[in-house]
């Protein structure tokens, strides 16, 4: 017997997808898609990173991409590359004129005729305030008559506990040109990364699906053995080849964002390891910013158990080999935020626990997907057990080929052309989160 299946019909501008639809799984749904965003520059943007590694998946599901930097700074000229044969990744320079450069990028739709387009946004991408109003003009008119997906990777400022006065003015002004973008846009699908960021979007009228973020570092299964602990030495550290079991190695990659209140962690931890007889080493990979030697020097002062080293930026396979050998992370991110950050993506993909220690606002909604839930340990009365405790490594290699899937699911779900009732060979389409059944 067939199940049908009532698409519900949202009454806001927004389109709701039904909470389940129909896709036969042996035909092809999307073949084509434009993915834009602001900037490519490897390493060097995360979001252009996340779209270059989601074009690499969407081949494996037999779908060809168009990956567009349409105001990147670090590009002096037009630059086309083809990393394979189904991608083609385009970059046009900011300081080209917007008028050429929207040119540029209609010639290349109307070339290339995707039949989807996904704009990864971050209003940053485009305005060094985050105030794109340019784009209130030209993007509505370049998108208009195509089938859209949005991504919202963030929204304004001022959210949460990052309020002060300064980010309550801006905010303000960021959420005002956000919703009149997405107004004029009409997105067919709209996500966004977390559940604290859906129900924001709700409180104001905006109906959103959630989708994962994937990191951009690939998992391996090797370790930083030959070289961590040359480097962590190198720099005043101690010796951690030497009795390994002796030491607690905590990882923090990534940046730093101010106001992080990291005393009442560093405190237990360095309580806690006393007490097992273990040396905790705090090791911060990556860009962390400007901020992070006074940090650093600041907790030297403070927690004298601890030793606090900075590796520095790293390659994407030294990153992997680093978290594969640390035991625990350290994420500065509240937790309400946690879903928005590739760094946290990158933990959890390796099987890394990640300690977080404030932003708990909405403790009714998940932090992170279910699959990664058990390894977000909050700093409570918990944390010195689990410490002591054996932790067993889960990777999720395949977390970024889940995620493109759900993504085009989501997109074949909204299209009434390409749907399919057929009991035969169907996938079922879950409703808030898109999620395949």
């Amino acid at each position: 017997m067939r199940r049908r299946v009532r698409r519900k019909v949202s009454k806001d501008w927004l389109p709701r997808l039904a909470a389940v639809e129909w896709i036969r799984s042996d035909v092809p749904i999307v073949t084509r898609i434009m993915l834009m965003c602001g900037s490519l520059e490897p390493g060097r943007d995360g979001v252009g990173d996340y779209c270059r590694r989601l074009a690499s998946e969407m081949v494996t599901l037999g779908v060809d991409s168009l990956v567009l930097g349409f105001n990147d700074h670090a590009a002096a000229k037009e630059t086309n590359e083809a990393p394979h044969p189904s991608i083609r990744v385009v970059r046009l320079p900011a300081k080209t004129a917007l008028s050429k450069r929207a040119a540029r990028a209609a010639s290349l739709l109307t070339d290339w005729e995707p039949e989807w387009i996904s704009l990864q946004f971050v209003s940053y991408a485009f305005n060094r305030m985050g105030l794109p109003i340019a784009e209130l003009y030209w993007l509505p008119r370049l998108l208009r008559g195509r089938r859209l997906h949005v991504m919202l990777h963030e929204l304004w400022v001022g959210l949460g506990v990052m309020k002060s006065p300064k980010n309550a003015i801006l905010g303000s002004l960021q959420k005002w040109v956000l919703m009149l973008l997405l107004n004029r846009l009409r997105p067919t699908v709209l996500h966004t990364s977390n559940d604290y960021y859906r129900m924001t979007l709700r409180s104001h009228g905006v109906d959103a699906m959630m989708l994962p973020l994937f990191s951009n570092i690939p998992v391996t299964t090797e370790s930083a053995e030959s070289w961590l602990a040359d480097a962590v030495r190198n720099i005043g550290g101690p010796d951690i080849s030497r009795h390994r079991e002796g030491f607690w190695l905590l990882g923090l990659f990534g940046s730093i964002p101010a106001g992080w209140p990291s005393d009442r962690l560093l405190a237990r931890l360095s309580a806690v390891a006393r007490a097992s007889g273990r040396r905790a080493v705090v090791i911060s990979a990556g860009e962390t910013g400007s901020a992070l030697p006074s940090l650093l020097q600041a907790w030297r002062t403070k927690h004298p158990d601890i030793d606090f080293v900075a590796i520095g930026p790293r390659s994407v396979l030294e990153i992997s080999q680093f978290l594969n050998s640390i035991d625990f992370g350290i994420t500065p991110h509240p937790i309400y935020l946690l879903g928005k950050s590739g760094s946290v993506a990158a933990m959890l993909e390796h099987g890394v626990p990640i300690i977080v220690t404030w932003g708990n606002i909405a403790p009714e909604l998940s932090a992170v997907s279910s699959e990664f839930e058990p390894l977000i340990w909050p700093d409570d009365e918990k944390l010195s057990e689990r410490l002591r405790g054996m932790v067993r490594r889960h990777h999720r290699p395949d977390w970024s080929s889940v995620v493109a899937q759900r993504l085009i699911s989501s997109l074949s779900a909204s299209d009434p052309a390409r749907r399919m009732s057929s009991p035969r060979g169907v996938v079922a389409v879950g409703g808030q989160h898109g999620q395949r059944a």
